[in-house]
């Protein structure tokens, strides 16, 4: 499960920019906005495959990780949560998100 895990996100990985040490991840507990629903097995999954790069469940970074089953309503939150952002899609529910606000 780990190596397809690992490519799914690969491209993902490779997007970051280099000196990024650290990144933000929200998954669909962030629309729910009960942080108790996170998925803990994903976030230890994502944050094994984008090693050394550490990962914080939040979007208090320039850089964020999103991890979720549906992207209907995406824009919109990110939109009311961010400000000015730039997104990167790679498939699989996952998105590579810049707050350039930040």
């Amino acid at each position: 499960m780990v190596s397809k895990w690992e490519d799914r996100v690969q491209a993902l990985r490779e997007a970051l920019p280099s000196s990024v040490s650290q990144v933000g991840y929200v998954d669909d507990a962030a629309w729910s906005g009960d942080p108790s629903q996170l998925d803990v097995n994903e976030f230890q999954l994502m944050q094994y495959s984008v090693a050394p790069v550490a990962i914080q469940s939040g979007i208090n970074h320039e850089w964020i990780i999103g991890n979720f089953s549906g992207d209907e309503n995406l824009e919109t939150w990110l939109a009311g949560q961010l400000g000015a952002y730039e997104i990167q899609g790679f498939g699989f529910g996952l998105y590579l998100i810049q707050d350039v606000e930040n």
